[in-house]
This record gives structure tokens, sequence and C-alpha cells, in this order.
């Protein structure tokens, strides 16, 4: 029971984070799954990143730069979560990564 319920919690808080885009496909991460780092594609206005795992806790954050790699090499292989905050620190996007 606690396992549905979990998975359940699980499941509508990444349905609830996917949910969220303005800039649709224009907004780009690759490599997609990355080893050490990966890098953004995107040509409106962003502030930072934040890197979430997939119980949004946030294990790492990053201040935007165009054309600047974002190095997760330190974190353990699995799924993760890149929410993209625009200057006013709107949610612009949020995507999936997976770390291998």
């Amino acid at each position: 029971m606690k396992q549905a319920l979990l998975l359940l919690t699980l499941m509508s808080f990444y349905l609830s984070l996917s949910g969220q885009s303005v800039g649709g496909d224009a907004l780009q991460v690759y490599p997609n799954p990355v080893v050490e780092s990966f890098e953004v594609d995107y040509r409106g206005q962003l502030s930072s990143l934040r890197v979430m795992n997939m119980f949004g806790r946030e294990v790492a954050r990053f201040a935007y730069e165009e054309g600047k790699d974002y190095n997760i090499g330190n974190l353990p292989r699995g799924m993760y979560l890149v929410q993209f905050r625009d200057r006013q620190n709107a949610v612009v996007k949020t995507q999936r990564l997976k770390k291998q």
C-alpha cells in the first residue's frame, strides 16, 4: 500500500512538472543521456537551471550562460529533472535528463 501511494505521488509530481512549458521544443538539452556534462540550446531569456532528482530534491543549480557546459559528472546514474527559469524566476520548462 505504501509503495502504491509513493508511486502515485511521484507520478503526479512528475506530470505536474512536465506540463510546465512555455518555449516548447525551442529549448533543447544535449546530449541526452549525459555522461559528464550537457549543453542547452535556447534563444530566449533564461536565468538559472535546477537539476532535481526524481523525488524533487535539488541536487545541482547553475546560472545560465549561453554556450556553457553544465557538469553533473559527480551525480550518480539515474533520471533527473532539469528545471529552467527565466529572469522573473518563473519556470520556462522542465525536462527529463538521463545520467549514465
